[in-house]
């Protein structure tokens, strides 16, 4: 079994306000050395899945059994098209209608001043099972205000995903994002599941180093398939994660309904090759589904 714990996907263009478009064609434009018009006219117009059904035919495709998806609130960047309110009714429609295939994350930027009525509501009427929460967009997650969220989320049940790693967009910054803001959470909420996205990227030491001290902290590994031209780079820190917070180490793709890619970064791991680290059966089979099992209590 495979399951993907950090998925995305876009209905239309109304899901996030056009501020973050607009920056999302400038970076996109720069990884492809192209421009934003290009990437508006070729890039963009793939991305919208009304139904879900293009993220289903790419599960079927790689294998993948089930897909946590993770709504994106990025509304306080500019003007929203649509209500935040109906921005999570409409993720969680979508979510529905393939309720055997995907699962609910949401997210709520927590300087939102509705953000805990809107949390409570995801979870109690929508069935979120997880809390994503965007530091890059401007507060650390150990800033004081964000604590009600999190006596929220261990009231429900429910883990916090935060984004951990540098931050390439234009409109998001770094600084709010490193690793060892996590640990005043973690050590605040002892019981309180933190996953830490990305696994903090480039500082990757330093979220396996709060994870280590931290016990109620997890890693997930989404968003390394842009390291594909160097696979030791990911398969050596891979062997690290399981060494040595073994069980607490999530596969997750970043997925944004691109087309391709997701399927070169989860042969990574399926076929890692004679000269990368050796996984046992076991380790693998937990990277790529148990440990997600535990963390959403899934059968």
């Amino acid at each position: 079994m495979i399951i993907d714990a950090h998925a995305h996907v876009f209905a239309n263009r109304a899901w996030a306000p056009e501020a973050f478009w607009s920056d999302y064609k400038k970076t996109l434009a720069a990884r492809l050395a192209s421009t934003a018009e290009d990437v508006e006219r070729d890039v963009l117009p793939d991305l919208w899945d009304p139904d879900g059904r293009k993220l289903i035919q790419e599960m079927d495709a790689l294998g993948i059994d089930r897909s946590v998806i993770v709504c994106l609130d990025y509304g306080l960047l500019g003007k929203e098209e649509i209500s935040v309110e109906r921005l999570h009714d409409e993720y969680a429609a979508l979510i529905q209608s393939h309720k055997d295939r995907l699962l609910f994350c949401t997210c709520v930027d927590p300087r939102r001043p509705d953000a805990e009525a809107i949390l409570t509501r995801s979870i109690r009427e929508l069935g979120a099972r997880m809390l994503k929460l965007y530091a890059p967009a401007g507060f650390y997650p150990n800033d004081e205000s964000l604590y009600p969220i999190y006596r929220r989320c261990l009231e429900e049940g429910i883990p916090v995903m935060h984004h951990i790693g540098p931050a390439p967009a234009l409109s998001f910054r770094s600084k709010y994002s490193q690793p060892v803001y996590i640990d005043d959470v973690a050590a605040d909420f002892p019981e309180l599941t933190i996953v830490m996205a990305h696994a903090g990227y480039d500082w990757w030491r330093d979220a396996l180093g709060v994870a280590r001290a931290r016990r109620n902290v997890w890693v997930d590994l989404s968003g390394w398939g842009r390291l594909l031209p160097h696979r030791r780079y990911i398969l050596e820190p891979l062997r690290e994660f399981l060494d040595l917070i073994p069980g607490r180490v999530l596969f997750g793709t970043d997925r944004i309904g691109l087309p391709g890619g997701i399927g070169d970064f989860l042969d990574v791991f399926q076929n890692p090759g004679e000269d990368a680290p050796t996984f046992t059966e076991d380790e693998m089979g937990d990277f790529l589904s148990g440990a997600t099992t535990r963390l959403l209590g899934l059968e």
